[in-house]
Formats: structure tokens, sequence, C-alpha cells
């Protein structure tokens, strides 16, 4: 629809004009010209709005001269982009400075609160229960090599301490499989006492207890199933049966032991692993 031959519109050549646009919110766009660029824009459903902001900015210009309105080319390239990424918002670069000065604010005055006696609080109480009962849990997927799926279903039915010998489930494939005992797993399990060993040994919020030992311990990254990899490179190289360590990790050919787990880590470091026990 043509505009009406009546409408007037601010029309500064070196500074703020007002020009009618087709747009699904906004019927006039404001905007003045520098570099040959529209810049500055700001959209608005009314013509007496649109009118009365560039009158206004006009007369800002005017009253601060052109010369206050040049930047260095850094500043002035990020000015544009700024305004125009908040353009479709009607928004201006003040408005954005206002509202982060807002945030600022905030988060110096939340820096203010001490929250480190509480956190630390929760953290005691919740190592008193929950980190004790995940221990177990850890010992069961690092020094036995079980996949977390597996050792949130595992019974202590299936932890036969008279034969040192740990039967969690069926491999992918169907068959039985079973798993030595070390020393020193038989030692993490064994802090456990034998009236609490029935049911499931995971007895908790497998997860939720896990991100809560990562973060005491200051571990940003914990992959998927990482004791179950480290328990099969470390009992690789310091017992070198590698047959056995196929069975008891339930994989039907050594494949995956040939291409994932040799010679990736060393003796020394593999000794050090098995002798890890409870203090």
């Amino acid at each position: 629809m043509a505009e009406p031959k009546n409408r007037r519109f601010v029309t500064e050549k070196r500074g703020f004009r007002v020009n009618p646009i087709k747009h699904p919110r906004y019927s006039y766009v404001v905007h003045r010209i520098a570099d040959g660029r529209r810049v500055e824009q700001a959209y608005f459903q009314s013509e007496r709005a649109a009118n009365s902001h560039a009158y206004t900015e006009n007369i800002r210009l005017k009253n601060e001269g052109l010369e206050g309105q040049i930047l260095g080319p850094e500043l002035r390239g990020q000015a544009i982009e700024a305004t125009r990424r908040l353009a479709p918002y009607g928004k201006s670069l003040r408005d954005a400075v206002d509202f982060y000065e807002l945030h600022l604010k905030a988060q110096d005055s939340l820096r203010q609160i001490t929250l480190e006696p509480f956190v630390k609080e929760f953290l005691k109480a919740k190592e008193e229960a929950a980190e004790k009962a995940l221990q177990p849990v850890l010992a069961l997927q690092g020094f036995a090599g079980l996949r977390r799926s597996e050792v949130e279903q595992i019974e202590w039915d299936n932890i036969k301490f008279d034969t040192e010998r740990i039967v969690p489930t069926k491999t992918k494939s169907g068959k039985w499989r079973y798993i030595v005992m070390r020393p020193n797993l038989k030692a993490w399990l064994e802090q456990v006492p034998k009236d609490q060993r029935s049911g499931r040994v995971c007895m908790i919020r497998y997860r939720e207890a896990l991100d809560r030992a990562r973060l005491n311990a200051e571990l940003l990254e914990w992959p998927h199933n990482c004791l179950r990899h480290s328990f099969s490179s470390y009992n690789l190289v310091a017992e070198e049966n590698e047959p056995r360590l196929q069975m008891e990790l339930g994989h039907t050919t050594p494949k995956i032991l040939i291409e994932h787990y040799r010679a990736i880590v060393t003796p020394a470091n593999a000794q050090a692993w098995w002798r890890i026990t409870p203090e």
C-alpha cells in the first residue's frame, strides 16, 4: 500500500532519518548514514515514535558535534556490529550497556556472599554416606573392569569371597564369564560389613554420587567407563595374560585388546595401580 502523501518524515541528510519499511512487526526504521552504510538503526511501529526518536537523536548529534561521533576503526566496527545485532529487537547500544551494567553489579553483590562454609558442610554430609557407599562400586569398575551398566546391577551374591571370583553378567554374546578378585579389590570390598552385603552393591544414585566425588577430587573430566579401560590397560601390562583378560572383559575376540590396550602404560604405572588399597 502506498504511503499517504501528507506524511512527513525526519530526513536529515547528515543525521538520522525515518523510512517506512515492510516488516511483519515494524513499520518504520530510523538510521543514519556513515561510511556509505546505514548505522545505529532502530525500528518502530508508529510514525510518531520513529519521528520522535530521529528528532531527538539529531539534536544529540548537533549538541555533541559530528566530530564527537568519530571513533577509531576498531570501536566503530564494534559499534556498527552491535547496532546491527540489536536492531531486530528495537534496542540500542545504550540499552545493551545499561542491561549489562546491572548484570555486573548483581555479580559483584553475589561475590560478597561467602558460600564456602555451606559448601563444605554439604560435601561433608554427603561424604559420610553416599561417597562411602560409592567406594565398592568404583573398586569393581577399576579393579574388575565392570561397565557402568553392570556395576549398577551386580549383587553381592555375584561376588564369591570364598573362591575369589566375580560373576557379573552374561557377555553380549550370551556367554557366562568370571573375573578374578585381585588382592586390592578384595580389600576394598571387605571394607563393607558382612551384614550389609546383600542385594545390589550399588545402593546409591550412581551418577549423582560420582559427580560429587569428582567435584571433591577436582576432576574436570570423567570419560564413560574410564575405570574399565584403566583396568584393561594396567592388567594387560601387569599380568600379561591376554586370553584371561579377554574372557574377564567379555570380549569375543582379542581385536579390542590389541588395538586399544597394548603398550599404553608402563610397568611401573601398572604396579602402582594394583597397589591402590584402603588406608
